[in-house]
């Protein structure tokens, strides 16, 4: 008999063969990529370079006294050179990102009632509004403005120079998501102005920053081949082909087809990276972020991360919260629930200017927002005073012109109430305490989301879900009237991409009635709770999601059509309309819509209704 090490010889010979060539192809697909991006770092750092020359080149402009009209060339080309690197930079340096491209806007991240360093703006968006508007500014501060950015962009080439792409952990996934979030970024702030508003800008930028993304894609190309993903790569190269078209088509800000661009491009270049990362089986660098990185384009119905907003929501707590919501027991006199003031058919609003006080004494301060998708915000109050949704919830109960209740009291009643100790004990292990019920109640209202209008209809592929007028009116409000600025995708509010952790502000200069246009209302606003000067007559930006159902309008109610709302926009705002606010964020010109630009507007605002409460 052979001796078990001769007969098994064989099989093992075989079996570490196979090893070494698994080894083998696996180092030979790490040689591949580890190529890709090494020269997707040596692209970064040429076009980096060629972004500070450009600073320098103007910098030396501005040294030899070259006034403001004449700087505006060289500072839009700066500016398209920037695009190039972009979607690296940006995603490198995020801690630099306000500095350099960030919005022109005085900023104080005020926290637990302790206001922090006040934060003044920088980078490519003042310099744009000192060349576009030198009165506002002095040419000192442009030099200084300048001088600032190439010291950030000098020291950001220093640092790639000794942290190469290819060294840094994940390199791969580390391209491919700054790749991703770009095509977000292009959509939400690129096409719509909101990095250049002086200039509208946009498109050239756009097609500046497409480009550098299509570099990539090409410098992948013997990946995709290695992958045997080659039909993969010609579609991408297609989809860049057909942005390119469609820019060169372009006639101007206002005319471009937003919507044709984002449903032709935009979402195809978004899904087909998304499938690119998980077929190259890249691991996302986090996973908990407001993104969420299952989601295939940015009008997926799982485009936000629930764990990040809400994490731990259960179904139980739902049920439970959902009952809470509808008791009257939080009113003082027992004659008021949530529901009460969140009506299910007015969108979760009440239909009311401002509701009525509890002790009938007058009315609310301010009018009754949407509850639906509020789960999906970092900042809770017109004036953004609460961090949390618990923490609303406790202080609406508290609040004597309210709910007038007390939670302990409350706590108390609802251990003695059989008809919640199921309830209490499915959610919260039968615990009733002020924490289990603000959880209940926050966990109910963060159940209630709204994404799935005509509008989300259509840009899912369903062609037929609006009309002409309809999708003109998207692409006003993404372009020539501004809206979009300010009133970010998906959830048309204040919650700033490509990021989505901050919920902005802004000073509108509303009037205290619309019959009294150049008379400012009286409400502080943030100022209320922070008292920073800077936060004077600032609210939060609410969605405009089912704004089709939630009237009045504005945080004191005043106008009750949305037509009325946009003749505001349309008129500068308080300042356009003779209201005295130099703090105004607002742009104090006119529009100059027309009217069918108005009525187009309008019809689209209400094709983002979707009431999932009838």
């Amino acid at each position: 008999m052979k001796s078990w090490r001769v007969k098994y010889i064989p099989v093992i010979l075989v079996s570490v063969l196979f090893i070494l060539s698994i080894s083998s192809v696996k180092d030979r697909a790490d040689v591949i990529e580890m190529n890709s991006a090494e020269k997707i770092g040596i692209l970064y750092a040429d076009n980096l370079n060629h972004f500070l020359r450009k600073i320098e080149a103007l910098d030396s402009m501005v040294r030899q006294g070259v006034r403001e009209p004449e700087l505006i060339p060289a500072f839009l080309e700066m500016r398209e050179v920037f695009k190039t690197c972009e979607f690296l930079l940006c995603y490198i340096e995020s801690d630099e990102v306000r500095r350099i491209n960030g919005a022109n806007l005085i900023t104080n991240a005020y926290h637990h009632k302790t206001p922090m360093e006040e934060k003044h703006p920088h980078g490519l968006q003042v310099i744009e509004d000192l060349l576009f508007n030198p009165e506002e500014g002095t040419y000192e501060e442009l030099k200084k403005e300048i001088v600032l950015l190439r010291e950030i962009i000098a020291t950001s080439v220093q640092r790639r120079e000794s942290d190469s792409i290819v060294r840094a952990k994940e390199y791969n996934i580390v391209v491919w998501d700054a790749f991703r979030l770009e095509l977000f970024r292009i959509e939400t702030l690129g096409i719509t102005g909101f990095d250049v508003p002086e200039s509208l800008n946009s498109l050239p930028e756009t097609m500046a920053a497409m480009n550098s993304l299509e570099e990539v894609v090409q410098v992948y190309e013997p990946v995709f081949k290695y992958k045997k993903a080659k039909k993969q790569f010609k579609e991408g190269v297609a989809l860049f082909r057909k942005s390119r078209e469609l820019l060169q088509q372009a006639v101007d800000f206002d005319s471009f087809d937003r919507l044709e661009f984002i449903t032709e491009v935009l979402h195809p270049l978004e899904k087909w990276t998304k499938q690119v990362i998980d077929d190259f089986a890249y691991t996302y660098p986090v996973n908990f972020r407001p993104i969420d990185n299952r989601a295939t384009f940015l009008y997926d119905t799982t485009f936000l991360n629930t764990d990040f907003f809400a994490p731990g929501i259960k179904p139980e707590s739902v049920r439970l919260g959902k009952k809470l919501f509808n008791d009257p027991l939080f009113s003082a006199d027992g004659s008021r629930s949530c529901a009460s003031c969140h009506i299910s058919e007015k969108g979760m609003a009440d239909g009311m200017v401002r509701n009525t006080a509890l002790d009938g004494s007058g009315l609310l301060k301010r009018n009754t927002p949407t509850l639906l998708n509020a789960g999906f915000q970092t900042r809770f109050f017109y004036d953004s005073r609460a961090k949390r949704l618990e923490i609303q919830v406790v202080d609406v109960i508290h609040n004597p012109l309210e709910m007038g209740g007390n939670v302990t009291e409350i706590t108390a009643r609802l251990q003695q109430d059989s008809s919640y100790a199921q309830l209490f004990k499915e959610a919260y292990n039968g615990i009733i305490t002020k924490t289990t019920i603000s959880n209940a109640l926050a966990d109910y209202v963060r159940s209630l989301v709204s994404f799935n209008s005509r509008f989300d209809k259509y840009v899912r592929g369903d062609k037929s879900a609006l009309n002409e007028s309809e999708k003109n009116g998207f692409n006003i409000f993404s372009g020539k009237a501004k809206c979009a600025t300010c009133h970010f995708a998906p959830l048309f509010n204040g919650l700033l991409p490509p990021h989505y952790k901050d919920n902005e502000s802004e000073i509108l200069g509303v009037p205290v009635a619309a019959d009294q246009p150049d008379v400012l209302d009286d409400d502080l606003g943030k100022f209320d709770n922070t008292k920073l000067e800077l936060h004077k007559y600032a609210f939060k930006t609410t969605t405009i999601r089912n704004v089709g159902i939630t009237a009045p309008y504005m945080h004191n109610g005043i106008y009750s059509t949305l037509e009325e709302v946009v003749d505001f926009y349309d008129k500068g705002g308080g300042l356009g309309q003779g209201i005295d606010l130099p703090s105004q964020t607002l742009p104090d010109a006119q529009l100059q819509l027309t009217e069918t630009e108005k009525k187009d507007l309008v019809n689209f605002m209400k094709t983002l209704t979707d009431n999932p409460q009838e």
